[in-house]
């Protein structure tokens, strides 16, 4: 279960890397998210993302009322599929750091005449714990050393539902959302179900929304 996964997490970030020099991406342009993250809904940390759109569709139909289409025109959805890739932190208190890195696949739906968005995101991610307690182990001489960041690695696995909402700026937008996250984590030779959540901003989204 281990090497297939660690195998996921390599392939995802293949792909991302295909994805993005394959393409002109300039990387000023690429999104930027910034959001608060609770581990286990209660450990506090900081998260930062950016995300390649590879594939968007525009959808649009009257509505069946009448008088509905007169006032607001036809109904519009936008249809997105993107690459994303995150770097964060939380703080278990007396506990351990856990530090973390992830790449996913993520769908994104927006209505554009309010703007409110639906959408999910699969991540596959590294997770190092670092221990907050001082730890030591025996050398074979007998002797007791302290060990420095000690901790230990995870695989981890999430999927999470995507709730928010796009602002329209002047030349492009920001969006506000939130996700509650279901995990998979390793610990030791197995793996145990986690939940944390996030929410934050969404800076740079290179587009208008009419």
């Amino acid at each position: 279960m281990k090497k297939k996964l660690l195998s996921t997490f390599v392939l995802l970030l293949f792909f991302v890397e295909i994805g993005l020099t394959q393409t002109s991406v300039v990387v000023q342009d690429l999104p930027v998210s910034i959001s608060y993250f609770a581990e286990n809904g209660i450990h506090p940390g900081l998260k930062l993302e950016t995300y390649y759109t590879f594939k968007s569709k525009l959808k649009s139909k009257q509505y069946r009322k009448e008088k509905r289409q007169n006032k607001y025109g036809d109904k519009r959805k936008l249809k997105e599929f993107s690459l994303s890739y995150n770097l964060g932190f939380y703080s278990h208190p007396n506990n351990h750091t856990g530090v973390f890195s992830n790449v996913g696949l993520m769908y994104l739906k927006t209505k554009l005449r309010k703007r409110r968005q639906l959408g999910f995101v699969f991540e596959v991610g590294y997770l190092r714990r670092f221990n907050k307690l001082k730890t030591y182990e025996l050398a074979p001489n007998g002797e007791i050393h302290r060990v420095r960041f000690a901790g230990n690695n995870a695989l981890q696995i999430s999927l999470a539902p995507i709730i928010g909402r796009e602002i329209q700026l002047k030349e492009n937008s920001i969006r506000i959302y939130g996700k509650p996250i279901v995990q998979l984590v390793q610990y030791n030779h197995s793996f145990f179900p986690n939940a944390s959540f996030e929410t934050g901003v969404v800076f740079n989204i290179k587009r208008k929304i009419d």
